[in-house]
């Protein structure tokens, strides 16, 4: 009874709360999905949902190794490789929004929510920052890691669909979308390649 702090129920909460401000506190969430919601407005909450789930599988990734050690690990090479393909991904969707041919993801909305999946998978995976965030959960018992890692996750798709659903029903009403559309390529090609000079020194 008197071990409030470490039941599932307060310990998920605490996890839904870490993974709300871990998404809302990184600009390049939004970056990285704003080519794609300007592009498919009426999808932008599915896309917001497949990139939330890529993300949490991401970090779930560096989660599982730091609970099966318990301990800390090395992860100086990983990190910044996974940051460096960040920044390429940035660019990648930024010269897609900005392509003619990106227009034909209208009809096909697997593709888009698949590339959503791929791009928050790695930003998911890059960096420890994620891994930072969920080792409060290491030292608790086992159903209360479980209740942390699974409130952080959640907390990512929420948060990650509805941000992506209020950006479309935004873009929906701008009068000159195809320049909302270049300027989230062209704010997705800068943001990436800042991800990508900051990562290069450190894989030099």
């Amino acid at each position: 009874m008197g071990r409030v702090q470490s039941a599932p129920v307060v310990v998920f909460l605490t996890g839904l709360l870490a993974g709300v401000l871990h998404v809302v506190s990184g600009p390049d969430h939004l970056v990285a999905l704003a080519p794609l919601t300007v592009r498919e407005p009426r999808m932008a909450g599915a896309l917001g949902a497949a990139w939330g789930v890529g993300h949490g599988g991401g970090i779930l990734a560096w989660f599982a190794v730091a609970a099966l050690g318990r301990t800390w690990f090395d992860v100086e090479l990983a990190p910044d490789a996974l940051e460096a393909l960040v920044g390429i991904s940035l660019i990648g969707l930024g010269l897609l929004g900005l392509s003619e041919r990106e227009s034909r993801l209208h009809t096909h909305a697997p593709p888009g929510q698949l590339l959503a999946f791929a791009v928050g998978l790695l930003h998911g995976s890059a960096g420890a920052s994620h891994l930072l965030a969920l080792l409060p959960a290491l030292g608790l018992p086992a159903p209360s890691v479980v209740a942390y890692a699974f409130g952080y996750l959640f907390a990512g798709v929420l948060a990650m669909a509805a941000a992506a659903t209020l950006l479309g029903r935004l873009s929906a009403h701008v009068r000159d979308l195809a320049r909302l559309r270049r300027g989230c390529a062209l704010l997705a090609i800068a943001v990436g390649l800042v991800w990508l000079v900051q990562a290069l020194p450190a894989l030099a």
